[in-house]
């Protein structure tokens, strides 16, 4: 469900986060960590 993914990246440090890393497997909260990341290298290239 990607709707669960988005509440991840949205709510990182939610206690709900570590709820739903169980329920979705490691590969999914990988993905999460390289999306974070993009936003960052977008804002510096605003910069």
């Amino acid at each position: 469900v990607p709707g669960q993914m988005i509440t991840i990246s949205i709510f990182p440090t939610d206690p709900i986060s570590p709820l739903a890393t169980t329920l979705i497997p490691a590969r999914n909260r990988s993905a999460a960590l390289p999306a974070r990341t993009s936003n960052t290298t977008i804002t510096a290239n605003t910069s």
